[in-house]
Order: C-alpha cells, then structure tokens, then sequence
C-alpha cells in the first residue's frame, strides 16, 4: 500500500558552513548606523567611515535615506596689531567663516568620473565674529585671544527619485568613508576714517576642532 504526503516546499539560504538555514520574510523598516569624529581641519586628519545600507543579497530595497549631523566647532583666534594706530572697540571687525561639506564616499578616478562627481552635502557654516580694541603694537594690549564655540544640527532627506545618487552611494558599499571637510573665508572691516592711515591686524587661527555625530537613517522594504 503506498502512502501519499503532502508536498512542502522550504526556502532556505546555504550559509559559508554549508548548512542550509531559513530566510526571515524581510518587514519593512528604518535601521540606523551612526558615528563620531572629532578633527582638527587645519591639520592631517582622517574622515570617519560609516557602514552603507546592506540589500541582503538583493532581498530588501533602499527606499530613502535621512541623513542627520550634530556637529560644532571649537576655535581660538589671536589678533596682533602690527601697527603704530590705536584701535578702539568698533574700529574694526574681523569675521571668519568656515563651511563644513560632507563627501559620501572617496573621489572616483578621472578615467571613472561620470561628471556628476561624488555625492556631497552642506550641513551648515560657523562664524566668528571679533570687535575688539588694540594698543599699538609693542604696548600692553596690542594682541587678543578668544576661543569660540558653536553648534550646529541639521537634518537632510533623500529619496530614489530626486536624490538616486546618494542613495546608490550608501548601498552595498560596505564601510563608506565619509569624507569631512570645508572651506574658509576672512574678512575685516575697517572704519572709514582709519582708510590711509596704515592700521594692519594680523589674526591666526591655530587650529579649528571640528567634532559631532554624524546619523543615518536607511529606510527600506522588501525588493520588488
């Protein structure tokens, strides 16, 4: 006598040990990676890498990204007078601006650039601002030393519509390296009636600490 059974079929994945293990059904979801840096951008530093968006062998599909930086700078700037003229508080001002760019991943080679270049963003800019008196130089008072801090948060959304090259370049890439950066400007203002008269203000900034926490959030579902 021959007993019938019921056909069943198992989905399963070969694993690197061979032995076969079942697939979850992929929901739906948000995963988020994140990680911290804390440079010096007027120095040799190196940028932090991030982990990208894992498809799981193409079984779940990157369907947006949100990208958020809670970052800050701490500065000390030095003014040295490096003339004979007395300045009083408002006779100048100096302003430095230094804007942060985030690179989502390295620079292709020139053989390899499709000439949209690597996906990038502005997360924001710092100011800093001195009005201050001066004696002449060689008297007391001639230099100033001030150390700023400033904060910034920022939060950035993308999707596969408008954005399909930052989210190509977060998935499946494994460790992105993220690359920090920015660029400065300087700039003083002198009160007119000091025009000929020979006022020169030298200003150094040292070193500029660029740190904060750099969160990405991949939202995804199962591959169509």
């Amino acid at each position: 006598m021959r007993t019938a059974f019921p056909l069943m079929v198992l989905f399963a994945a070969c694993t690197e040990n061979g032995t076969d293990e079942l697939l979850e059904p992929i929901e739906p979801g948000t995963e988020t990676v994140s990680t911290s840096f804390n440079v010096n951008i007027y120095s040799n530093y190196e940028s932090p890498r991030l982990a990208s968006f894992d498809t799981l062998d193409g079984r779940r599909q990157l369907d947006g990204m949100t990208i958020r930086l809670d970052h800050a700078i701490d500065a000390t700037v030095t003014l040295q007078n490096a003339s004979d003229v007395d300045l009083a508080e408002g006779d100048f001002a100096m302003d430095h601006f230094f804007n942060t760019l985030v690179q989502l991943g390295e620079a292709p080679d020139a053989e390899q650039d499709d000439d949209l270049g690597t996906p990038f963003f502005g997360p924001g800019g710092f100011t800093i601002h001195v009005e201050t008196a001066l004696s002449p130089e060689g008297a007391d008072g001639d230099s100033y030393e001030s150390t700023v801090t400033e904060e910034l948060n920022a939060s950035f959304d993308y999707d596969p519509v408008e954005t399909p090259r930052y989210l190509d370049a977060m998935t499946d890439k494994g460790d992105v390296l993220i690359v920090i950066g920015g660029f400065s400007e300087t700039f003083f203002n002198f009160d007119p009636s000091l025009e000929g008269s020979g006022v020169v203000v030298d200003w150094t900034i040292p070193t500029l600490q660029y740190s904060g926490e750099f969160t990405v959030d991949y939202h995804y579902s199962p591959a169509e």
